[in-house]
């Protein structure tokens, strides 16, 4: 978790989010009732980042799960469906919240900097 360690690949994809260029090579969306196009986008880019390999076919897979994480009042405290909360590292974690709920990547840029300050031995003042 420490600075110089991060994958610059997802954080850059942190940054700035999923584009898709040419729609009509983009799978469809399985639930645009309550994944909303900008979302989709962000799902189906993820698979060209290595450490996301699978994760728009596990997504469709356990869409029922998916949906229930996302309608959890705070999503980042709460497991991913799947295996993708033991696969993937909390930087990782935290790009799966800013892909399918923007709205609380404030909270959890908190939980990703207090971890990262207490790996550091550093006392964390980032609230959750």
């Amino acid at each position: 978790l420490s600075l110089h360690l991060l994958d610059v690949e997802v954080y850059s994809y942190f940054l700035r989010g999923g584009s898709v260029l040419d729609k009509s090579t983009q799978a469809n969306n399985p639930a645009p009732d309550w994944i909303a196009a900008p979302t989709w986008d962000n799902i189906t880019e993820l698979e060209n980042i290595d450490s996301f390999k699978g994760f728009q076919g596990s997504f469709e897979q356990t869409l029922r799960d998916w949906k229930k994480w996302y309608g959890t009042a705070e999503p980042e405290k709460e497991p991913l469906p799947g295996e993708w909360d033991t696969r993937l590292d909390t930087l990782q974690k935290l790009t799966i919240v800013r892909c399918i709920r923007p709205d609380r990547v404030t909270p959890a840029a908190g939980i990703w900097l207090n971890a990262w300050a207490m790996q550091q031995k550093l006392e964390p003042k980032f609230a959750e």
